[in-house]
């Protein structure tokens, strides 16, 4: 805890966890900019 600024900051670590984007079968999946950049070869 900080005494000049009086409040407390916590991290949460998580190693084993990986981000997804969310899975909808009824979509077209998300393409990120490195992907599409790595398709066209660039």
């Amino acid at each position: 805890m900080s005494a000049q600024y009086d409040y407390t900051l916590t991290l949460l670590l998580m190693p084993d966890a990986e981000w997804q984007l969310p899975n909808h079968d009824d979509e077209e999946p998300l393409e990120d900019a490195y992907d599409w950049f790595v398709r066209k070869g660039q």
